[in-house]
C-alpha cells in the first residue's frame, strides 16, 4: 500500500435554523479522531484480504484531522445533494452545488464541526424529508496499521 480511497462519512445534520431568506443553515459536526468502521466493500481494493462484508477498522490520527491544511480545507467548499461522482469545480458548480459550508470550521473534542448553508429549495425540502445527515467526501491515503494502533489500516 498506500491506497488513495474517497471516503464518504455520514453524520447527523445537527442543529438547523431558518434564515430570514429561508436557507437552511446548520451546525454539524462532519469528521472526527479514531477509529472509524467500514465494511471491507466500501474500502476497495484498501481492504484486500478481507471478506467483502468484514469490518474493516480505520484510525484517523488527531494531529490529521486537526491539521491546519485539513480544516483550511473545509471551509467554503460547495454542498451537494449526495456525492456527486465528480469533484465540484468552477465548470460544474452551477449544476451541483446547493449551498456551501461557511468559514467557521472549529474543533469540538474529538470532532470537526461546520456551519453549511443549504440555498436551493428542493435541497431544502430534502434535507427536511429523506436527507437527515450530512456527509464531507474526500480522498485520503491509507496504510497498515502501525504497531500500537488498533486497527486494520489507518490513514496516512
Amino acid at each position: 500500500m498506500p491506497n488513495m480511497i474517497r471516503f464518504s462519512d455520514a453524520a447527523a445534520i445537527g442543529r438547523t435554523k431558518k434564515t430570514k431568506e429561508g436557507y437552511l443553515l446548520a451546525t454539524s459536526r462532519v469528521a472526527r479522531t479514531g477509529v472509524q468502521e467500514y465494511l471491507a466493500k466500501e474500502l476497495g481494493d484498501a481492504a484486500e484480504g478481507f471478506e467483502p462484508d468484514a469490518v474493516v477498522r480505520v484510525y484517523r490520527h488527531e494531529d490529521q484531522v486537526f491539521h491546519k491544511d485539513t480544516i483550511a480545507s473545509l471551509s467554503r467548499v460547495p454542498v451537494t445533494l449526495n456525492h456527486p461522482s465528480e469533484m465540484v469545480d468552477s465548470d460544474n458548480w452551477k449544476d451541483l452545488a446547493v449551498g456551501e459550508v461557511g468559514d467557521d470550521v472549529l474543533r469540538d473534542g474529538e470532532w470537526i464541526v461546520v456551519n453549511p448553508m443549504i440555498k436551493d429549495a428542493a435541497a431544502l425540502e430534502a434535507a427536511r424529508t429523506t436527507h437527515k445527515e450530512i456527509s464531507m467526501g474526500y480522498t485520503a491515503n491509507i496504510v497498515p496499521a502501525r504497531d500500537g494502533v488498533d486497527a486494520d489500516i489507518e490513514i496516512s
